[in-house]
């Protein structure tokens, strides 16, 4: 039902004319890329630029509630602002005349558009704003709680790794029927050496996690104790995420026998949020 309101308003929206208030932006481009969206909503992504966690969010919103996606999309494309639930969204003019490039132009609209507009000091008006482009715990939580999801919880740390005992909470929530976005060290994906590198990347869980090819939820009887048993941490940890353009990326895609103690090292917490 949700992605035949969706459809239709996208057919309405590009049977009008005139240029939008993004107007370095056709309209056919678009609603060409809003139905591939409602389609296969992973296809949202950030490219280039550090719009992580705005492209985790929008995923989310795809995904549960495509004809508000697309309503997003279109009001700010046609008005230069949008609201989901109670988050409003409003960019500037920068943001809004920018010449697109190194993304597509509907996920600039929406993904720029919400991260300039929760921008208290710094503007971001270029894929290049990586410092802007950054998105905190709490804005995350903020843009759940504003746009209509319950039991919002922010279990973060941006400077120390996060125990197994978060790692598995976020497993078990994430099959009570909560949405779980991880925050953790991007290298671990590319395959690179942690180095210096903090907590910069956005993703969201969406698979089960395994430990040594078996349920992680296994371990959760032992209780935080489950950080005190050194023996799990020389054992395989595999599951996907939603990141990069792609619904089901693995987290050892570069790391083949990447372990939960490696897996760790690049851990920062999680953010869930229940669809009311």
């Amino acid at each position: 039902m949700a992605n035949s309101i969706a459809y239709q308003m996208i057919n309405e929206f590009a049977a009008r004319k005139g240029v939008g208030a993004f107007s370095r932006c056709e309209r056919k481009q678009v609603v060409d890329q809003l139905r591939v969206r409602v389609t296969e909503p992973s296809q949202i992504y950030q490219g280039k630029s550090s719009l992580c966690g705005p492209a985790s969010f929008l995923y989310v919103i795809a995904s549960d509630k495509p004809h508000v996606y697309v309503k997003y999309i279109i009001d700010l494309y046609e008005q230069g602002e949008a609201a989901i639930g109670n988050l409003r969204v409003k960019p500037g003019a920068d943001c809004k005349n920018y010449k697109v490039e190194y993304i597509e132009e509907i996920d600039w609209i929406g993904l720029a558009s919400l991260r300039d507009s929760t921008n208290s000091v710094f503007d971001y008006q270029t894929v290049d704003d990586q410092f802007a482009g950054i998105t905190l715990p709490d804005h995350l939580q903020e843009w759940f709680i504003q746009s209509g999801y319950t039991q919002v919880y922010n279990r973060t740390n941006l400077i120390f790794d996060k125990n197994l005992y978060t790692l598995l909470q976020a497993h078990q929530k994430r099959q009570s029927g909560y949405v779980i976005c991880l925050l953790i060290g991007a290298n671990l994906l590319s395959g690179y050496p942690k180095g210096n590198v903090p907590a910069d990347h956005w993703v969201v869980l969406n698979s089960d996690i395994q430990i040594d090819g078996c349920p992680a939820i296994s371990w959760l009887p032992l209780g935080a104790k489950v950080d005190d048993d050194e023996t799990v941490y020389d054992k395989k940890i595999d599951f996907k995420v939603y990141t990069w353009g792609q619904a089901d990326y693995p987290v050892n895609k570069n790391r083949k026998d990447a372990t939960v103690g490696e897996f760790l090292d690049y851990f920062y917490g999680y953010v869930s949020a229940r669809l009311s």
